[in-house]
């Protein structure tokens, strides 16, 4: 089977013969695909009896693919035959989309946030918006030990990015992604179960420590192309973090007749060097809606340098506190380190 390269240019040489006594002019065209699409069209003559070697020039779809040949012959506005070639032309080589390596901490903390990245290969010469997608399948999620009956939501997507052809500049075809912290890029799952004997809702969980498989999708112009499985990480519950939270106090103030809430905390770096810290505020708000119990969310994780004996202070983003009850902050840091919650009733 006959391979090339995307967009090369190639010729194709056939053997026509005219079996008339008269000489005849003709039309031929090669086609490709399963949709039959015109590759040219060209114009010749034969004269009777003769045999000639016809050259087609053709440049190669730009999909990878396999490729059926067609070729039809026609005289006078007639046609004459439609052939079928023997082989297939197969488009491949050069750069294909493809996840070539995904980088990412080993253990995971969970209920921390964390930064990915990963190695593609988009090529321009698609013309497509190509989307890759690493994540986590909400089945193997899964965690029954409270209610058996629950299930996880959704995936857990870890790094996503979209290409569209405009966004293809790269000379090479090759890009890195990287990962942007944000309200769902913590280390929790939404699942739905029962939450009485006879009710069913959401809750909103951190992910259970055990081994996760990672799949990376990529799919062309929404079409998937492949969704295989990349990487292995594992999900740890306990702490390498070497800061130390103090002076932790949930403040309250009003903008207008809105009252908030704010955590602050003195953060220490007991460790011998600098490091980046990704932090995540997690409060957990009052809810009379009994399908929507233990009601948790994530701020946007702030990230930040701390140097080694160096203390910081820190302040949350506000948070809305106007439902009656009591609310509790806490902090997540991206090595596992979980304080204490902290609270404010109104």
């Amino acid at each position: 089977m006959p391979t090339f390269e995307p967009g090369v240019q190639k010729t194709a040489v056939v053997t026509m013969t005219n079996p008339k006594a008269a000489a005849f002019d003709y039309t031929s065209s090669i086609y490709m695909g399963v949709d039959l699409h015109l590759m040219t069209t060209i114009n010749f003559h034969l004269d009777a009896g003769e045999t000639k070697q016809i050259s087609f020039s053709i440049t190669m779809p730009g999909n990878i693919g396999t490729y059926p040949v067609h070729l039809d012959v026609w005289s006078g506005g007639t046609l004459l035959n439609l052939f079928h070639a023997t082989e297939d032309v197969t488009i491949s080589g050069g750069v294909v989309p493809a996840i070539l390596d995904f980088t990412y901490p080993m253990p995971c903390y969970s209920g921390a946030t964390h930064r990915f990245s990963a190695q593609i290969a988009a090529p321009k010469s698609l013309g497509k918006t190509i989307a890759f997608s690493l994540y986590i399948p909400k089945e193997s999620i899964k965690d029954q030990a409270v209610y058996p009956e629950s299930y996880c939501k959704s995936d857990k997507v870890l790094l996503s990015a979209s290409l569209a052809p405009a966004d293809q500049v790269s000379p090479d075809d090759l890009y890195t992604l990287y990962s942007i912290p944000s309200s769902t890029s913590p280390f929790y799952y939404d699942w739905y179960g029962k939450t009485t004997s006879t009710g069913w809702g959401a809750r909103r969980v951190m992910i259970p420590a055990k081994d996760y498989p990672v799949y990376g999708k990529i799919t062309v112009d929404g079409v998937v192309l492949s969704n295989v499985q990349v990487a292995t990480i594992t999900v740890v519950t306990t702490s390498d973090s070497l800061l130390a939270y103090s002076n932790m106090k949930v403040n309250r103030k009003y903008v207008g007749d809105t009252p908030y809430a704010y955590l602050t905390a003195n953060i220490t770096n007991n460790g011998p060097t600098a490091r980046e810290v990704i932090l995540t505020v997690w409060h957990q708000q009052p809810n009379t809606t009994p399908s929507y119990p233990n009601y948790v969310v994530a701020q946007t994780p702030v990230t930040f340098t701390i140097g080694p004996g160096q203390t910081v202070a820190f302040t949350s983003a506000d948070r809305n506190v106007r439902s009656v009850g009591t609310y509790y902050f806490w902090l997540v840091d991206d090595l596992g380190g979980k304080t204490s919650k902290y609270s404010t009733t109104t």
